[in-house]
Parts: C-alpha cells; structure tokens; sequence
C-alpha cells in the first residue's frame, strides 16, 4: 500500500463525513484490494446506520475481490435499503460473485435464497443456470416458483442446448418416485411445457398415466397440448376419457380438440356420444366428422331438432361427411310442421348442400311454393333454407311459380314469393322488375285502391329499376297484361320527378302517345307532355 492510498484510508477512517464518502469512492474507483481498505470499509458496511455504508457497498462491488465480495453477500440480510444496494453490487460484480452466491444459497434461509435468485436472474450465465435449476427443487415454495419464473423469463435466451439440459435435469427428478410433492412436480411440467412441449412429449406422457395423481396428470396433459402428438398417443389420452376423475375432463378435451382422428378411433367416440358429461359428449360428436358412419344419422337427425346450438353445430359436421344421409335429412326438413324444428333440420341441408343436386332443389322449391305463397312460416323456411342451399337454382324455381301465379292472376300469392325473392341478399333485377310489374298489374286489377300518391310502393320498384338503367319501356311494351291507363301512371309519377327519373317519365309518356294515340291514354300523355313542355 502505497502512502496515497495510506492517505485516503486515514481520511476515511477519521475524516469529516463528507470527506469520508469521498475517500469510499476514491478507494472503489482505484479497485484498492487491500486487506486493510477491504476490512475499514466493512466496518462502514456492518455499521449499516452510518452514512458512509451506502458508499463503502459501492467501493467494495467495485473492488470486486472475494473478500470485497464476501462482506456483500453475508450483509444481504436483514432485508431493507442497504441490502437492496448490496444485491444491486453483487449483480454489477458479475460472474466474480458467483461462487460466493451459490456457497451461500445452500445455508441461507428461504427468503435470503429468493434474494439470491433475484441477483442471478440479472446475469443468467451457465453457473447461474445451473443454480436455479437445483433451486427448482427447493422445498421452500416461495423459492422454488421464484427459481420457476427466472427460468421462464429467461426461457427465449436459452439455447438448444441449455433447454435440452433443462428438460433432462428435470425429468430426472421427476423419475424419481416419491422424491417430489405433486405440487411442485406440476409445477415442474408446465414449465417443461413452456420450454419444450415436443422435447419433453414422452416425459408429458408417461406422467398422464393413470398410476401419476390426478394433479400431476392435468399438468402433464395441458402440457400436451402444446406438441404435436401421434394418432397412437391421441388415441391413448382418448382412452383416458372413460375415466371418472372429474380434473380430467377439461384438460384432456382442450388438448384432444384439435385432433384429426382416423377412420379407427370411431368405435370409441361412438362410445363417448352416451357419456354422463355434456362437454364429453360434444367432444365425441365433433370428432366424428373424421369418422362418419351410417349409424350416426339416427343421432344426429336428433341433435338437430333437440340438441343446443353447438350440439347442432357438431351434428353439421357430421352430416357433412355423410352423403348417405341426405335422403334422411330431406325427409325430416319436408316432413316437419313444426317451423323451429324445420330451420335445425334446414341446417343439415346446408352442411350437405355439396351432395343435393339441382333436381331435388327445383322439387323442394315446387313443393314449399304453396305455404311461400300463403305467408306460412314453413314456406318462409323453406325459401330461407334453398336460398343457402343452391341460390341461383331455387330462386329460379320460386322465380318460375311466381309467374304462373301472376299469370293466372293470384296477384297475392305471386307477391308473396316475389317479395322474399327481391329482398334476398343476392337477388337480380329480373326478380325486382317482376314484382314491381306484379303490383301494378294487383293495381289496376284493383282500381279503387290503385289511387296512390307520389313515391307509394308500386313505384317506388320502379324508381329502383330506373336507377339501376333497366330497359323498363322494353320489357313493359312487351306485356300484354299492362294497360294503356297503367303505363300513363308510371309515366306521370316519374314526369313530376327530377334528372334521370324525370327523362324517363317523358320518354314513357311519349311511348304511351304514340303507342295508343287514339286512345284516352295517348291523349292524356300528349296533354302532360305539353305542359310539362317536354
């Protein structure tokens, strides 16, 4: 020691506070490892009241030597601001404090252990890895769910290697019968889990064998859930189902769910469908879409008029796979009087609608035409059901009955059915110019309710149409139904309006002056286009 440094630690020792602070700095910042530097500014540290303490931790920290180090460490306790500071030493000192840490991890009491752990954590080296790993087992349940979340938050550092470490060293204590609480052996899973689910599969699935406590089981088939199993593994936590262990059912339903089973695992599901568990029975139902079978049509036509919206749903899926059963599913969809149960049975239909050809939706669409027509709700289903099904084909099934009701003059059949026609999603123009032509024709059937004033429904089709740029004068002179006085109402409502309805109104009532001259009509319309100054 030089006479500098003999100097510095007399002003330290007996200085003025304020020049002692500075003298703890001076010997940090010089890295003085002297047995007497180290020793005084100890004696500042033990005496944790003094102002120098504070510093005289920084200055040891920085020193960095064992014997520096070493009075850190044993001041880690009790807990309050000095010992905060210490530990913030110990972990700027690095790997130097390491052998001291781990020397005093195993005398330490539990929470000086979870302030070791916290140091560690700030400079997760090799050593330190192994450190926390061993903690994992502490019996101290604080200390090992702290170990627990280090090594989780460190978890996307870690190498292949460390993670590969971690999963043996791990299922090496697990192996060990007796030797963990099933607490801490769960534990011990999920974190496997989070490390490497595919790595640790076989372990995971040795501990969900029925001889593991249902604790360990659980985590052991949440942590499944996570890798990507065999359809022999799938098939061995099935098997687990037919237990009665209550904790087991909804692990094993999340992990299993996303299963794509064989054709082979059916006889089994099958089984599961009488279950005493609801969410079981689901379970089975869903995966039997991969494993469909004639048998499943009895049970599935009953799910979908008694079971629950997902009970339904499950049914769909099945149905969906099973062509053979679409003679089934229509002939419970025609022959239901109940309209509830007729919309479940429609969405069988839907879910096959791949297998229902053309001719059986034309055949429907015939035989539901008459309820349509009538404003049943049956028929309301139907339409609502074929529109899913096969839109173009029934809605011109509907479309082609419609017609031949306003033919033969059954104005409010043919509007019945023209309205849902118009106002399904994907209805074309030819559907909404017939049923704007359908109420006029009603109309003038009808003379004393025809009076109506600008903008009533009948033209309010027809404002649609003229917007949409349909040939309206085309097809309309081309309908012998439609009267001369008919046609000098559309024009006269749409010569009252204004830009492109107006022009079309004037280019009606020209048609209708030319078209019947003669008539009353043609006289009308020459008057309006006169003073309208057309």
């Amino acid at each position: 020691m030089n006479d500098t440094i003999k100097a510095v630690l007399r002003i330290l020792e007996q200085g003025t506070p304020e020049l002692r602070i500075a003298a703890a700095q001076v010997l940090g910042e010089l890295r003085v490892g002297d047995t007497a530097v180290v020793q005084a500014l100890s004696g500042a540290v033990e005496r944790s009241e003094d102002i120098l303490a504070p510093f005289a931790v920084d200055a040891l920290a920085k020193i960095g030597t064992a014997p520096a180090l070493g009075v850190l460490v044993r001041r880690l306790t009790p807990p309050g601001a000095l010992a905060d500071r210490v530990a913030l030493g110990l972990v700027r000192a690095g790997a130097a404090a390491l052998p001291l840490l781990t020397e005093a991890f195993t005398l330490a009491g539990a929470d000086t252990q979870i302030r070791i752990l916290g140091i560690l954590a700030k400079n997760l080296q090799k050593e330190a890895l192994t450190l926390v790993q061993k903690a994992l087992f502490a019996p101290d349940r604080g200390v090992a769910e702290r170990a627990a979340d280090i090594i989780q938050a460190a978890l996307g550092e870690l190498s292949d290697g460390q993670r590969k470490n971690l999963v043996e060293s791990i299922g090496k204590v697990l192996g060990k019968d007796g030797d963990v609480s099933p607490e801490v052996q769960g534990r011990l899973l999920r974190l496997l889990t989070l490390a490497d689910a595919s790595g640790a599969k076989a372990l995971l699935l040795r501990m969900a064998q029925p001889k593991q406590l249902a604790a360990v089981r659980v985590a052991a088939i949440e942590g499944l859930r996570k890798a990507t199993l065999t359809a022999a593994q799938a098939e061995q936590l099935l098997a687990y189902l037919e237990e009665t262990d209550p904790l087991l059912f909804e692990p094993l339903l999340a992990t299993l769910e996303a299963q794509a089973w064989g054709a082979g695992v059916g006889p089994r599901l099958r089984r599961l469908l009488d279950h005493e568990r609801e969410d079981v029975r689901l379970f089975a139902l869903r995966a039997l879409r991969h494993a469909p079978g004639p048998d499943l049509v009895k049970p599935c036509l009953q799910h979908l008029s008694n079971g629950s919206p997902a009970f339904r749903e499950a049914a769909c899926g099945v149905l969906a796979q099973l062509p053979a059963a679409l003679d089934g599913v229509m002939k419970a969809f025609q022959g239901e009087r109940n309209p509830e149960r007729a919309r479940a049975y429609g969405q069988g239909l839907v879910a096959m609608k791949a297998h229902v050809k053309k001719a059986m939706v034309r055949a429907m669409a015939e035989k539901s035409s008459k309820a349509l027509s009538a404003g049943e709700p049956l028929g309301v289903v139907a339409f609502e059901t074929l529109q899913q099904v096969a839109p173009e084909e029934s809605g011109a099934a509907f479309l082609d009955k419609a017609l031949r009701l306003r033919r033969a003059r059954r104005w409010d059949e043919a509007l019945q059915i023209l309205l849902r026609l118009a106002q399904a999603s994907d209805a074309g123009t030819e559907a909404r110019y017939q049923l704007a032509l359908t109420r006029l024709l009603a109309d003038q059937s009808r003379p004393d309710l025809a009076v109506r004033e600008s903008g009533d429904a009948t033209m309010g089709h027809f404002a649609r149409l003229v917007r949409e740029g349909f040939p309206l004068i085309e097809r309309l002179r081309k309908e012998g139904q439609v009267t001369p006085d008919a046609l000098l109402r559309i024009g006269r409502h749409f010569a009252e309006a204004a830009g492109q309805e107006r022009r079309f109104g004037a280019e009606m009532l020209q048609f209708v002056a030319t078209r019947h001259g003669r008539g009353k009509a043609g006289e009308e319309a020459r008057q309006m286009l006169r003073t309208a100054h057309f």
